[in-house]
């Protein structure tokens, strides 16, 4: 249990480094999430850690944008892919994520996002 504890304190990530992938989740537009049925808030990336596993849950909130009045959907996505997470922090240079680091991040939250949304 201690290096399972020593090897998730070395994969904690700073508030900024967190506000950085957040703040690009959220910033996403195009044909993505922000044109599509839901409204995505990302809020919160955070490791999580037992003796089975380490992951980063990454929280957001969803609301249907076609239903009036619709209710707020809190979803966790777990993201076991620790190595990008940590490749990500390492290689952000200022407030731009490297675009194939991005690109592989979007892979994960697009399947999760499917998964939570639109697979009823």
């Amino acid at each position: 249990a201690l290096s399972s504890n020593v090897q998730a304190q070395s994969l904690q990530i700073t508030a900024a480094q967190q506000n950085i992938i957040l703040s690009d989740l959220n910033n996403i537009c195009g044909d993505t999430w922000c044109e599509g049925d839901y409204d995505l808030n990302f809020q919160s990336l955070i490791l999580k850690s037992d003796e089975t596993k380490t992951v980063y849950v990454l929280q957001f909130t969803a609301r249907d944008t076609y239903e009036n009045q619709a209710p707020l959907r809190g979803v966790n996505c777990e993201i076991d892919n620790l190595e990008l997470i940590q490749n990500i922090v390492n290689n952000t240079n200022g407030p731009v994520i490297d675009r194939i680091l991005q690109a592989e991040l979007y892979k994960i939250v697009d399947v999760c996002v499917y998964e939570h949304l639109y697979s009823k």
